[in-house]
């Protein structure tokens, strides 16, 4: 965590969490704050990776192996003479088969998300309405008032805007 902050302190934290409005309001107190849960995609740009069929591949095949792997071990298994109840053991496989093609489906979702295109106009989206609020004068002197450190321009090379006086940059 104190490696976090530090980093916090030199750069703007690319990719810390998902993309989004970093300027939140307190439901309690209506003061603003800075979310850790979101960052400006207009700041850190698209990753190469966010278009990787990779971490979809591996869930699927993690997801496959999980499957295989409890119907190998409870087939192996003799239920009758199991220390505990045979329908105790079909409960855990159940889960475990349930789990497995939880993440495997979560795989195939991934992958189908990007050949269909509904991600990266998901991440276009957002990209458009965080280079709306980038430019907004109003939410980067926020942002700048409650401590955040900005990089002077934007991942497509846009300079942010700022006052003439405000050297926070």
């Amino acid at each position: 965590m104190a490696f976090r902050k530090r980093l916090r302190l030199f750069s703007y934290r690319e990719g810390a969490g998902e993309p989004g409005k970093t300027l939140g309001q307190c439901p309690n107190c209506n003061k603003e704050f800075i979310d850790p849960r979101y960052y400006e995609l207009a700041i850190c740009g698209i990753s190469t990776f966010t278009y990787s069929k990779i971490p979809g591949i591996f869930f699927i095949v993690f997801g496959s192996v999980v499957v295989i792997c409890s119907i190998l071990f409870f087939r192996s298994m003799d239920v009758e003479s199991a220390a505990v109840s045979k329908y105790f053991l079909y409960f855990v496989q159940g889960l475990f088969l349930l789990a497995g093609g939880a993440i495997a489906i979560a795989g195939i979702r991934h992958i189908s998300s990007i050949n269909d295109g509904s991600l990266k106009q998901q991440y276009e989206k957002e990209l458009l309405e965080s280079r709306r609020r980038m430019t907004d004068r109003n939410y980067v002197r926020k942002l700048l008032d409650l401590g955040e450190r900005l990089p002077g321009k934007l991942a497509d090379g846009t300079i942010i805007e700022k006052d003439s006086d405000d050297e926070r940059f």
